[in-house]
Formats: structure tokens, sequence, C-alpha cells
């Protein structure tokens, strides 16, 4: 199981007697036509190939091909005009269906999407219990099988985590926050519980994937979506396209040994910049401070919601310990932005997109970088790891559609 797409084989398979290259082409024709259905709209043949710029027995070729594989289906005859009426064809959608799921610390959210991209299924539930993660997430991927009608012939189930697979073994790692999860061989139990070709992707890294598509990376080829919430996380784009590393844990943020050198093995498992900037150390100080008897409206129970309320309100306790927290962040996102010479960074994630932290974010990074880049918020915010993972079972399914293409 690899951190990126895995496929598993499905459909028919035929041998080409043209070498690769004749291959390719026919891929990409019926990829052009496959496309034009995409949108939804009820076509003949004459109107694909005018729009496709293909001629007609190869849209022949191509059409014959999608109704093969169930994707396309005639649907009547084109009236009126002048000439012969024309035989329409338009998509099925529901042909083949994308279950993406995003596994978070607190909450999970999932979402079932048909070929053309159209949700129809879209609900947040709370997290299970320690001990529960794998029994609940098959049973609710049975659950969502089970309830699709018809029953899809390409189903792709792509699941994000905090965790990073392994390019080889595909064992999660760097994913402490979800005990359960920890050196679990994810994509491969999936792969061999359920017919359908299963991706499992870092949730940061597919944060990233959604503002690259939809979000404020659209047309940037060069930047950095840093998530901060329970953990600390980055996916890191370069000339269009991801960073992963040799253990594809290329961004992983968190991890850096600054603001503090980490003195504990529980710190550096976790990291000293997670440790300082994520959520557990905005509550640890605020009741530092509070302790210290720095006034303020927030009791040392104060969650983070109420400290980041409290700070946008103007309390300055929380505003001081944002400011702390904004001078950590601006430091590692000058690191970030030498080394790979960002544009654009996207701050995410439960506290990362909050406008209070953005705003003292901006000011830190101007007083310690001149190099230009711009600091936003997530335009998808808490949506932006499941739009990810949507967008890439999609990339995926209609890769996989191609395949047996030949």
């Amino acid at each position: 199981m690899s951190s990126g797409p895995t496929s598993v084989p499905v459909g028919v398979s035929r041998r080409s007697k043209h070498g690769p290259r004749y291959t390719l082409v026919r891929q990409h024709n019926h990829r052009s036509v496959l496309d034009l259905f995409l949108a939804g709209e009820a076509m003949s043949k004459p109107h694909v190939a005018r729009a496709a710029h293909l001629s007609v027995p190869t849209v022949d070729l191509a059409i014959e091909y999608l109704i093969e594989r169930g994707l396309v289906e005639p649907v009547g005859q084109r009236r009126g005009g002048l000439g012969r009426s024309a035989a329409l064809f338009r998509l099925r959608g529901d042909a083949a269906q994308i279950i993406a799921i995003d596994i978070g610390v607190r909450r999970w959210r999932l979402s079932v999407s048909d070929l053309a991209g159209i949700e129809t299924r879209h609900e947040m539930i709370p997290s299970p219990a320690s001990g529960g993660v794998l029994p609940r997430l098959t049973q609710l991927i049975d659950d969502l099988i089970g309830s699709l009608t018809p029953q899809p012939a390409d189903l792709v189930l792509a699941v994000a985590t905090p965790g990073v697979p392994h390019p080889t073994s595909g064992r999660l790692q760097f994913v402490e926050n979800i005990p359960d999860l920890v050196d679990v061989p994810l994509g491969n139990l999936l792969e061999a519980r359920y017919a359908a070709t299963v991706v499992v992707e870092n949730d940061v890294n597919l944060a990233a994937l959604a503002e690259q598509r939809e979000g404020r990376a659209v047309g940037c080829e060069n930047f950095a979506f840093i998530s901060i919430g329970n953990g600390v996380g980055m996916g890191a784009v370069v000339d269009g396209h991801p960073l992963r590393g040799s253990r594809g844990a290329a961004g992983e943020l968190g991890l850096l040994p600054f603001p503090v050198q980490p003195a504990s093995l529980k710190v550096r498992r976790h990291g000293a910049l997670e440790s300082a900037i994520g959520a557990d150390a905005i509550r640890r100080r605020t009741r530092e401070l509070i302790k210290a008897g720095k006034p303020t409206v927030l009791s040392p129970r104060a969650s983070v919601e109420d400290v980041l309320a409290a700070a946008t309100d103007g309390d300055q306790l929380a505003v001081s310990v944002l400011q702390e927290v904004a001078a950590a962040l601006a430091t590692a996102i000058a690191a970030a932005v030498v080394v790979l010479d960002s544009e654009l960074i996207v701050l995410g994630g439960g506290i990362g997109s909050q406008p209070v932290l953005v705003e003292s974010s901006v000011a830190a990074l101007r007083s310690i970088l001149d190099q230009p880049v711009q600091l936003v918020s997530s335009a998808l915010r808490a949506e932006a790891t499941l739009v990810g993972a949507r967008a890439m079972g999609r990339d995926v399914l209609l890769a996989q559609l191609m395949e047996s293409v030949t």
C-alpha cells in the first residue's frame, strides 16, 4: 500500500495489437469523450465528435467501450431539425461511486458521490472511543456500500487519516493522535475486505489538493497548506505536484525541533512544534497565565474554542496566548518558505483557519521574513480534507476506467 492511489484491476482487459502508443492514443480519445458526458448533457455521436474534435468512427469506438463498461446509456433520439434523427447517449453517473471518509481525532466526515462528482450523502459523526476505530470504520463502510442503489460496478474508497502511509508497507506513521491506527496497514486491510479500489492518504496532503482544485491555491503551482488543530502538519506542492519524500512524510512540520529543543521522548514523538502550538499547547498556556494571575474572562478549564472566541473579543490573556502561537508558527512558516520557495501559504485546521490567528501570524511573519509570500486562511475550512479525498477518489476512478482501454 502506498501513500498514493492503489488500484484493483476492474472490468474487461483486452490486448492491443498496435503497441503502447496506440493504446495511449485510444485512452486519451476515450477519456475526452467521457469528459464530455461528465457534464451531464445527453449528446449524439456527431455532437460528441464536433465537441471533442474527433472523427465519428473514433467516437463510435469510445461510446461502445463506455456502454460496455456501463458508464453511458442510450436515451432515445434527437427530434426536429433537418436530416435524420440521431441517437442520444448520456452518462450513468451511478455506475461508479466514490466513498470518501475523513478520520479525525474528534469527529469523522464522510461523503458519497458519483462519477459526475455529484454528492449524494454528506455527514459528520463523532469519533469512536479508543479501541473502536477499526471496527467502526469497517461497519461504516459496510453500511455505506449496502446503501448504494444500484450497486456500482466500480467503487473507490478514499480514506484520509492524520497518519502517513509508508510507501512500501502501507503502515501508518506519525499517527500518535489516534493510537488505534499506529503502524496499521490500513489500505491493505481495506483492500482485503472490499471489492474496491482503496486510497489511503494523509489528511493534510488531501486538504492541499482541495485548495489547489477549488480553494485558495487554484492556479498556484508552489504553495503549502499548513494545518493546526489537535496536530500540526503541512502538505507542500512544488511545481504543481505534491512533495512526498522517501517515506511519504515530507511536510510533517509538527516534528520540527523548535521553538524549543524537545527534551522528552513523548515530545519528540509528537513533535516540538506541535507541542508548542497545537490545541493542547493553547489550553496549557492559558492555564499557566491564569495561574500566574493574568486577568481574563476565561476559566482554567477553557477550551480552545473559548480561547479563540475570547481573543476575537479582545481578551488580553487570550490575545497573548495566540500571539505566542503566531510567533512560533511564523518561524516554522519562514523555514518552509525558504526551503520550498512557496509563493502562498494556506492556513487550515480548526485553529489555523481562525482569522484572529491568521492576522497575528501575518504580522509575526512580516517581522522575520523578507521574501514575498502570501499568507491566507483556508477557503474550505473544516471540509478541506474531505473535499480533497473526494477529488483524489474521483481522479483514481477516472484513471482506472481507462486502464482497460487497449
